[in-house]
């Protein structure tokens, strides 16, 4: 009888963690309007910070500024990066751009990675000089523009240490996450939402505005 009890017990609370998981994945696959709004709001502001990084270009001969690399940030770019094998990963500067305090759905400051070649102070001196993004690998892509979007599963601890190369495992998901710790060679992505994945990636590419002075 105890065992019976049991069993039942246990196939209510398989039942309700069924439940949740897929009410959770229903709301991946069918957004409430609300949030399809919050996400429209986001690419906006995305397109926001590429049109910053546009004009900042225009009048600094072509070239993009150092991300913000402090935590928590504090939207200037840092006047010297960290060159990390052909790249530069932090917070978009939004201040230095002269632009608002941008934010995703979910209230995260975006990141915004810049390839060496793009960077001021910067050259031909550079091997890595652009980076590459799926469905543009034919092209020059000189900088993206991440929202992380909500926390995912395990996401959260690492967000409020905000320390150490890996802390961007705290907020990009997928290639995105190693390409901005270690990786030169690689392409950064844009996939379906889901449970495991929820960046929303923009690039900038070459010769946009001036961008690499073409």
């Amino acid at each position: 009888m105890v065992l019976n009890q049991r069993g039942s017990a246990m196939l209510a609370v398989l039942a309700l963690l069924v439940a949740v998981l897929g009410a959770a994945f229903y709301q991946l696959l069918e957004p409430h309007p609300q949030r399809l709004a919050d996400r429209e709001g986001t690419m906006r502001r995305l397109a926001e910070a590429i049109f910053g990084l546009r004009a900042f270009a225009g009048q600094s001969e072509g070239k993009l500024p150092c991300p913000d690399l402090d935590f928590p940030p504090d939207g200037y770019a840092n006047a010297e990066c960290v060159y990390m094998r052909g790249r530069v990963v932090g917070w978009l500067p939004w201040r230095t751009l002269g632009l608002g305090p941008l934010r995703d759905e979910g209230g995260n400051f975006f990141w915004y990675a810049v390839a060496g070649g793009f960077l001021m102070g910067r050259g031909a001196d550079v091997i890595d000089r652009s980076l590459r993004m799926e469905g543009l690998t034919d092209l020059e892509v000189a900088a993206v523009v991440i929202a992380p979007g909500w926390s995912l599963l395990g996401q959260d601890k690492i967000r409020n240490e905000g320390v150490g190369e890996d802390r961007v495992r705290g907020w990009l998901e997928g290639r995105n996450s190693v390409l901005a710790q270690t990786v030169t060679t690689g392409v950064f992505e844009q996939r379906m939402e889901s449970l495991e994945f929820n960046d929303r990636v923009l690039p900038l590419l070459a010769g946009q505005g001036g961008i690499g002075g073409g």
